[in-house]
């Protein structure tokens, strides 16, 4: 449980400290680690109030990180449900 929050703590921290990348690198190692981290929606969301803007790269969504989020939250579930020797 602590290694939960000990990781929270460092993804909000580090959403103002090091690029969105390495946010989004930390929170996909914590989608792995911990049965629905659903923390990462969270996550995309304050990237996308804090820096986002919309883009003509993603057809005019503002929320491009939290669609993004959403579907890697989606996406590795399903591959962690499938996978023969994963344990949570």
């Amino acid at each position: 449980m602590y290694k939960r929050i000990t990781l929270d703590i460092i993804l909000f921290l580090s959403l103002f400290i090091v690029p969105w990348w390495v946010s989004y690198a930390m929170a996909i190692v914590g989608i792995f680690f911990f049965a629905d981290f659903y923390e990462i929606i969270v996550l995309g969301f304050i990237i996308d109030i804090v820096y986002g803007a919309p883009n003509t790269l993603f057809f005019g969504i503002q929320f491009a990180n939290t669609l993004s989020a959403v579907l890697l939250f989606a996406a590795v579930t399903f591959i962690k449900n499938r996978m023969r020797f994963y344990q949570s």
